[in-house]
């Protein structure tokens, strides 16, 4: 695995440095599951994600390459999540609806103003 800063990357630094694709958070959760009490960092931290993007990230896993842009183009999560959520009200897919509404309700609790 590769290293930063003398220790091992997070799946957020590989992931942002397009070395792991997507997929392989699965393979980072598991190893911070399976970890036992050698990994004291919540799994937010493990996977180099900040908390706002960690939340939004488990109320819909398919939002990591918005998160991937977010962070490349510095912008705040909140704003990147509203525009999320336009795509996938005007794509009318009744599998959206729960991500939707919970997404919905974070962005109302993080959006400045």
């Amino acid at each position: 695995m590769s290293e930063v800063r003398g220790r091992a990357a997070s799946f957020f630094e590989l992931y942002c440095a397009g070395q792991v694709a997507e997929t392989a958070i699965d393979d980072h959760v598991e190893a911070w599951h399976s970890s036992g009490d050698d990994e004291t960092r919540p799994l937010s931290s493990y996977l180099g994600m900040t908390d706002e993007e960690y939340a939004v990230w488990v109320m819909d896993a398919r939002t990591l390459p918005m998160l991937l842009a977010a962070r490349q183009a510095d912008e705040p999560v909140p704003v990147a999540v509203t525009r999320y959520l336009k795509v996938m009200r005007q794509s009318d897919d009744p599998m959206n609806r729960s991500a939707i509404q919970a997404l919905s309700h974070w962005v109302k609790l993080h959006l400045p103003g």
